[in-house]
């Protein structure tokens, strides 16, 4: 079982209205950091991209990896749906 798996996923609105992401870890919340993000230079995009590299070399937890991104996500001004 992968431990990097978050309790709760993330959906998000990108790409328009009715269009949806769903995010379920800290390694796929970092390949939509690196992929998708509209905003890639603010504060809370960079620490959600290093706080799921850290996840990811077991130097920390899941849920800090969540937290990162919904606040990243909050920063771009993407919808979140739900978390």
């Amino acid at each position: 079982m992968d431990t990097k798996i978050w309790d709760q996923p993330v959906t998000l609105e990108m790409y328009g209205h009715g269009h949806y992401r769903i995010v379920t870890s800290a390694k796929e919340a970092a390949k939509v950091l690196r992929n998708e993000w509209p905003l890639r230079n603010g504060i809370f995009y960079e620490r959600a991209v290093r706080t799921c590299k850290s996840v990811l070399q077991d130097a920390a937890q899941p849920e800090q990896s969540r937290l990162q991104f919904l606040q990243a996500a909050r920063e771009a001004d993407i919808k979140i749906v739900s978390c």
